[in-house]
C-alpha cells in the first residue's frame, strides 16, 4: 500500500541548521499539539557504505546508501548527538491526528479522522540533494534524496490525486527539509498547489530556523 510523505524544504538551497533549532523545533510542535502521540525519538546517518540493489522489473541496478541507526531517550540526548553529524536524519514517531493536523488525509477517497501512524522527520545533507519527486522516466536526474545531476532550482512534482505535475520554485535542490509522514493508504487531495500544510506548522517553521521554506511531497 501506497505512503504519502509531504515536504517542507528550506531556503536557501544551502541552509542547514543547528542541532539545537531542531530540537526547538519538535518542542515548539508540542506545545501547540502539532506533534505526534506518544512519539519516540530515532535518527540515522550514513554508515559509508552502499550495495547495489537490481530492480526486478527493469534488470537496472541501483546504488544504496546503507545507515547506522540512532535511537534517543530525550531531545536533550537527541541535540548533543546529532552536534557532530553532517548528514542525518531524526524522525519524531507515534499516532496522529494531533490536536493541530499538518493536513486532512483521506482514505480511499474519504475523509479520515480515526488513529493513523504519524511521524514528522528532519533531514540534513551535507551537499544539496534532490528533492523533487516526479514519478516519470527522469532516472538518477530527479531521484528524491539523490545527488543534484543536474541544476534543478524548480521542484517537480507528481499530484496523486490528479496525476498533473506541480511545479515548485525553490522545491528542486536542499540541504535541509521537513518530512510531514502519514500512515500507509493516507491521502490529501492535492489540486494545483503543494501549500496543504497548516499555516501555523509553517510559521513555527520559519520562526524557529529562522528561514523561509516551500512545500512539496513525495510517494509510492
Amino acid at each position: 500500500m501506497m505512503q504519502y510523505t509531504h515536504t517542507l524544504i528550506a531556503q536557501p538551497r544551502d541552509f542547514s541548521p543547528y542541532p539545537t533549532q531542531v530540537s526547538r523545533w519538535y518542542r515548539a510542535l508540542e506545545q501547540v499539539g502539532a506533534a505526534p502521540f506518544g512519539a519516540t525519538i530515532r535518527g540515522r546517518t550514513p554508515s559509508g557504505q552502499t550495495r547495489l540493489t537490481t530492480n526486478p522489473f527493469t534488470g537496472k541496478q541501483r546504488e544504496s546508501i546503507l545507515f547506522d541507526y540512532l535511537s534517543f531517550e530525550s531531545l536533550h540526548e537527541m541535540t548533543g548527538r546529532i552536534a557532530a553529524l553532517g548528514n542525518y536524519a531524526v524522525t519524531i514517531a507515534g499516532q496522529g491526528p494531533p490536536v493541530v493536523a499538518p493536513m486532512q488525509v483521506e482514505f480511499d477517497g474519504q475523509r479520515y479522522d480515526d488513529r493513523y501512524d504519524y511521524a514528522v522527520r528532519c533531514l540534513v545533507h551535507a551537499e544539496p540533494v534532490t528533492t523533487s519527486d516526479p514519478h516519470d522516466d527522469s532516472g538518477a536526474a530527479m531521484r528524491h534524496g539523490g545527488p543534484c545531476v543536474q541544476e534543478h532550482d524548480v521542484g517537480v512534482f507528481r499530484s496523486p490525486t490528479t496525476w498533473d505535475i506541480i511545479e515548485v520554485v525553490g522545491g528542486g535542490r536542499a540541504r535541509f527539509w521537513i518530512e510531514f509522514e502519514f500512515g500507509k493508504g493516507l491521502f490529501p487531495t492535492v489540486g494545483r498547489t503543494l501549500d496543504l500544510l497548516d499555516h501555523r506548522i509553517v510559521d513555527i517553521a520559519v520562526e524557529v530556523f529562522n528561514t523561509e521554506f516551500v512545500q512539496g511531497c513525495r510517494w509510492g
